[in-house]
């Protein structure tokens, strides 16, 4: 079984933020949390994959398609980012009925 709680931590972020009426801030705000996150892990994997450090890293290396996994990128930064948006929509479509 998959960790999921960075869409547990993600759909928390959108309940609380409920309270005060900034649901669609926190839903953005986690997204680029995760992605920033996520990012900065394929970076750390291209780095060990040609045993180089960050001075030698080109800019663009978080971003290759070699550096990202499928589980990160579907379970660490899809799947919260789809989790916040739709609990954002699932408020609001309550909330507003």
């Amino acid at each position: 079984m998959k960790n999921h709680s960075h869409s547990i931590i993600t759909l928390a972020a959108v309940l609380a933020a409920f309270l005060f009426n900034l649901q669609l801030e926190a839903a953005l705000a986690m997204a680029a949390f995760w992605a920033g996150r996520e990012h900065a892990q394929a970076e750390h994997r291209w780095l060990t994959v040609h045993k180089a450090n960050r001075s030698r890293m080109p800019w663009f290396a978080g971003f290759l398609p070699e550096s990202w996994s499928r589980d990160g990128l579907v379970n660490d930064l899809l799947l919260p980012v789809l989790v916040g948006l739709g609990g954002y929509w699932i408020v609001r479509w309550i909330y507003y009925q």
